[in-house]
C-alpha cells in the first residue's frame, strides 16, 4: 500500500478550507451588495451566512477526522509492514547461518573422509571407465557388422540385378531371333510355293496346248475313228491333268512340311536358349546368395571376435594392465 506524508495531506485539507472560506465571503459581499437596504434580508442573510459556516466548520472537522483516522491505518500498516521485514530478515540471517554451519560440517566431514573418497573415486572411475570402453567397443564391433551387412545386401542386390537384366537379354535376343528366323521361313516357302504355282501354271498350258493340237488332229479324223479316238483321248486329258495337279500338289505339301519342320527346330532352338538362361540367372542367383549369407556370416563373426575382445579389454582396466585414459 502507497504510503502519504501527514503533514502534505494537511496542508492540502487546509488549502480545500480556505477556499471555501473566500469563496463563501465572496458569496456573502455579493449578498450584502445586492441586498443592502433590506434590513430584514440582511438578517435572513446572516442567518444563512451562519449556517453555511457552521456545516463547513462540521464538514472540516468530519474531513479531519477522517484524515486522522486514514493516517492512524496507514501508520499501523507501515509498522505490520516494517515487523514482517524485520521477521524475514531475522529468519533469512537464522536460514544463512544454518546453511553455513552445514556447510562447514560438511567440509570437516569431506575432509575427515577425502583419502578414502579418493580411493572409492579411483576404483569408481576405473569402473566406469572399463565398462564405458566394453560397450563403446561392442558398439563399435555391431556397427561394423551392420555396415558390412548393408553392404553385402547391396552388392548381392546389385548383382541379382545384373543377372536378371542378363538372362532378360539373353531371352530377348533369343525371342528376336526365333521371330526373324521363323518370319524368314516363312518368306522363303511363300516364294518358293509362288515359283511353283507359276511352274505349275506354265507347265499346265503348255500341257493344255498340246492336248488341244493332239484334239485337233483326231477332229480331222474319219468316223468311226475319231469318236473311238475322242473317248480315249479325254480320258487321257483328264488323267494328265490330274497327273500335273497331284505332282504340284505334293510338291506344295512337301514345302510346308520342310518349312515347318524348320520352324519347329527353331522354336525348340530358341526355347533351349531361354531355358539355358533361365538355369543360369538361378545358378547365378544361387551363388549370390551363399556369397551373401558368407559375407554376413564373416561380419557376425568378426563382430563377436571384437566383443569378445571389449570384455578381455573390460578386464585388462579393471586389474590395472591398462592405465587410465586422461
Amino acid at each position: 500500500m502507497p504510503t502519504n506524508d501527514p503533514q502534505d495531506e494537511l496542508r492540502k485539507l487546509d488549502a480545500r478550507n480556505q477556499k471555501q472560506r473566500e469563496a463563501l465571503q465572496k458569496k456573502q459581499e455579493k449578498i450584502r451588495e445586492k441586498h443592502e437596504g433590506a434590513e430584514a434580508a440582511a438578517q435572513e442573510h446572516g442567518r444563512e451566512v451562519v449556517k453555511e459556516e457552521l456545516q463547513a466548520e462540521v464538514k472540516r472537522k468530519s474531513e479531519d477526522t477522517r484524515f486522522r483516522k486514514e493516517r492512524k491505518q496507514r501508520d499501523a500498516e507501515v509498522a505490520e509492514m516494517k515487523r514482517r521485514k524485520k521477521e524475514e530478515a531475522d529468519r533469512m540471517k537464522a536460514d544463512q547461518e544454518k546453511k553455513e554451519k552445514e556447510l562447514q560440517e560438511k567440509m570437516a566431514y569431506m575432509r575427515e573422509l577425502g583419502n578414502q573418497n579418493r580411493v572409492m573415486m579411483l576404483k569408481e572411475r576405473k569402473k566406469n571407465e572399463a565398462q564405458n570402453t566394453k560397450l563403446r567397443l561392442k558398439a563399435e564391433a555391431e556397427r561394423e557388422a551392420i555396415v558390412e551387412k548393408s553392404q553385402a545386401d547391396m552388392q548381392e542386390r546389385a548383382e541379382l540385378r545384373r543377372i536378371e537384366n542378363a538372362s532378360r537379354k539373353a531371352r530377348g535376343e533369343a525371342d528376336v531371333r526365333e521371330k526373324q528366323m521363323i518370319q524368314s521361313l516363312r518368306d522363303e516357302a511363300r516364294a518358293k510355293q509362288s515359283q511353283l504355282q507359276a511352274k505349275e501354271r506354265a507347265e499346265a498350258g503348255n500341257q493344255q496346248q498340246s492336248l488341244r493340237n493332239e484334239r485337233a488332229r483326231i477332229e480331222m479324223m474319219p468316223e468311226p475313228t475319231r469318236t473311238q479316238l475322242l473317248r480315249a483321248f479325254e480320258m487321257k486329258e483328264r488323267s494328265e491333268t490330274d497327273k500335273i495337279t497331284a505332282k504340284y500338289r505334293k510338291l506344295s505339301n512337301d514345302i510346308e512340311v520342310e518349312t515347318q519342320k524348320a520352324v519347329t527346330k527353331v522354336e525348340q532352338d530358341a526355347k533351349r536358349k531361354r531355358d539355358d538362361a533361365v538355369q543360369e540367372e538361378n545358378r547365378k542367383k544361387t551363388e549370390a546368395e551363399a556369397q551373401l549369407r558368407q559375407a554376413k556370416h564373416m561380419a557376425e563373426k568378426k563382430e563377436w571376435t571384437k566383443k569378445q575382445d571389449a570384455v578381455e579389454m573390460e578386464k585388462q582396466i579393471l586389474s590395472g594392465e591398462v592405465p587410465l585414459g586422461d
